[in-house]
Parts: C-alpha cells; structure tokens; sequence
C-alpha cells in the first residue's frame, strides 16, 4: 500500500471515530524529500519522537518545544502549525496538523424535512445519526449515508444516545410531545446547538411548561426555536435549508453577537472534507499516483484557510476545492505537469490575492496563500 493511502487511512478511521488525530509532514526541498506520519491522537513528544525516528531512521526529528508550541498553536486557531513559521519553498520545514473531531449531528425525527436536511448536512462535514421510532422513516433506502440509524421508541433512544457539548441536535419529531421529550433530554447537556421546530404559539407553550417543570431560562436561552434562519422558508426543501444554515451559523460563527457580523470566532473546526480523507486512504485506488494539494499557510483573506484540500487524478477527475478562481486553475495545472512529468514528489507555490492580482481575476480577496502540491503515492 502507498505511504499515503496509510496515513489518510489512519487518519480517515480516527476521524470516523469521533477522534482528533494529528498529522505530521517533513519537508526537504533540497533533496525533494516529502516524509508524513498520523498519530491517532495528540501524543507526548517522547511518543512521537521514537514513533518518527522508527519510521523515518535517517531524518531529523523535530525539536520538544516545537513539538509542544505547535499543538498549542493548533488547538488555539484550528490551523496548521508551520516551522519555521516564514519558510520559503526553499526551506526544510515542518508541518504539523491537529484535526478537530467531525461535529456530531442528531436528528430526531425522520420525516420530509430530515430527509432533506440530512442531505445537506453530510456535505457540509457533519457527522448524523438519525432518530425515529417508525421503521419507514429509520431505515437504510431512506438515509443511506448517514454515520447511524436509530429506530425505537424516543424514551429508549434518549436513554442510549450520548449527547455531548460539542454535538447539534435538531428536534423535528411528528408529534409536540415527543419534540418536549427530546427538549427535556437536550436541555441539561447544553450542546453547542438545539433547535425544535414548532410554531411561536407551541414554542412560548412549551417554554412555559418547561419552566413550570424547574428548567430555567438560562438553560432555554440558548434553544433555536422556531427553528431555522428566518427567510421566509415554507416547503420541506426551503425549512431544510433555513436549517441547515442555522447550524453553519453555528458551527463557524457561534451563538453569539459575531454572528450579525459574520465574524468566525470557533475556532475548532478544521476545514477538511471527510470524503476526500476516505479515497486517500482507500487501498483499492493506490495503483495510481494522483496530485494531493493542501492549503498550508494564509495571511489576509483568502477564499478557504489552511487545511483546506483538494485531489488531482491523472485522467483530470478533480474532488474537493482550496477556492476555486485562477489561483486555484493556476494550481491545477501546476499538479497535472507534475504527475505527467513524474520526476517531482512536491512543490509549494504561493499564490498572491492581493489588490492588484486579485482585481484582474475578479476574486477581491487581499491574502495570499502557500499551497503543497505533493504527489500521493
């Protein structure tokens, strides 16, 4: 098997898990030398140094309080740490990646409206389990993608699933009391979204009882009830979309003022696609190289941030985006030379956004960005 079909495998499986694996990439321009290594988890310095040097023997090994900085600097901004922190493309250089766990969503309720919503959640990088007690609406033909179907009576699925604060749920059950049997269960654990449908009328009805029942406003604060962005949505497609935004609300904006403002303020989310992660690990396509280009650094506004990803295939096949425009038409290019020459294991190009570039390409941007351009093998 490819070296990067393990590693993207390792990383594939642990992020599948619910985990936060790191990745760590050395680079030597001057020898053409590109070596990669996953751990499963963040591990102490002494753990990734024997690991390292087991797998790469004749390679140097990054220092300690690199090590230590750099998982800082992960965990504080969701981006990859880079040392030295200006390299040229000159330059031997690390790259170390901490990757945030998949958000977790949970649907409760498997009617028209989830159906759709499901649908658009698995592209946005959710990870959905889907809960019904009736068998035609919690089943595999209706949901064939999602992580997990649950399919018993909601007393017994709030009694095993296992909310947490980072998770969102949606409640969208057929029934007002099974919608208020969900809320009692969700209420206490305060996850990092909730929202219940209903209409302003049920929601001020159901606040009251909840209240009544000792929960308290604070604890009801946060409830995103009606649930959705207010745009006027009336078919199941249009509520699925109204939803489906609320959440990317919440998953990059937060619950907070930033919102109104469209400033990013979690930081914790990596800006990864698990698709693409999952046909880089796939053994079954390690017959042929394809051209693996990575977002490493940014400064000013660029269309993604680093970690974003994208796969070049050698019959021109492209999955995933680092932006789109000319930059991204300029680095396409760049891989495809490179796989049809077949000489060069990586290169790093620099694309430049700033006023001037960006105005004769019509993408405003103002940034510039350092994209690896390696070749998975």
């Amino acid at each position: 098997m490819h070296e990067t079909s393990i590693h993207y495998g390792n990383l594939y499986r642990s992020l599948s898990k619910n985990g936060s694996p790191v990745l760590v990439t050395y680079l030597d321009p001057q020898s053409d030398t590109l070596l990669q290594l996953a751990f499963n988890t963040a591990v102490p310095y002494e753990t990734f140094a024997a690991e390292w040097q087991s797998a790469h023997p004749s390679a140097p090994v990054l220092k300690k309080d690199q090590w230590d900085s750099s998982l800082e600097y992960c965990q504080g901004t969701g981006l990859p740490a880079r040392h030295p922190k200006d390299s040229s493309k000159r330059d031997r250089q690390w790259i170390i990646e901490w990757f945030s766990p998949q958000r977790r969503l949970y649907v409760f309720g498997g009617g028209t409206v989830s159906e759709k919503l499901v649908n658009y959640a698995l592209d946005c990088g959710f990870t959905v389990t889907v809960c019904d007690d009736r068998i035609g609406f919690a089943n595999r033909e209706r949901f064939p993608d999602v992580h997990e179907i649950i399919c018993a009576p909601f007393d017994e699925i709030l009694k095993t699933v296992d909310i947490q604060a980072r998770d969102f749920v949606v409640i969208i059950t057929r029934g007002h009391q099974y919608d208020t049997d969900c809320l009692r269960h969700v209420l206490p654990i305060q996850p990092a979204y909730f929202g219940m449908i209903g209409s302003r009328m049920r929601v001020r009805s159901t606040r009251e009882l909840l209240i009544s029942e000792g929960f308290s406003e604070a604890q009801l604060a946060r409830l995103s009830s009606p649930i959705g962005l207010n745009i006027g949505a009336i078919t199941p497609s249009e509520i699925a979309i109204s939803i489906i935004s609320q959440l990317v609300c919440a998953k990059r904006l937060g619950q907070t003022e930033a919102a109104a403002h469209n400033v990013k303020i979690n930081k914790d989310d990596s800006d990864l696609d698990l698709e693409l992660f999952k046909n880089l690990g796939d053994p079954n396509q390690t017959t042929l190289n394809r051209a693996l280009l990575t977002v490493i650094s940014t400064k000013g506004s660029t269309p993604r941030g680093a970690g974003a990803r994208m796969i070049i295939f050698p019959d021109g096949k492209i999955q995933g985006s680092i932006g789109g425009g000319c930059a991204e038409g300029d680095a396409i290019s760049l891989a495809r030379a490179m796989l049809a020459e077949g000489t060069t294991n990586f290169d790093i190009m620099t694309v430049d956004m700033t006023a001037d570039v960006a105005a004769e390409e019509g993408m405003a941007c103002g940034g510039t960005a350092d994209i690896l351009i390696q070749i998975a093998k």
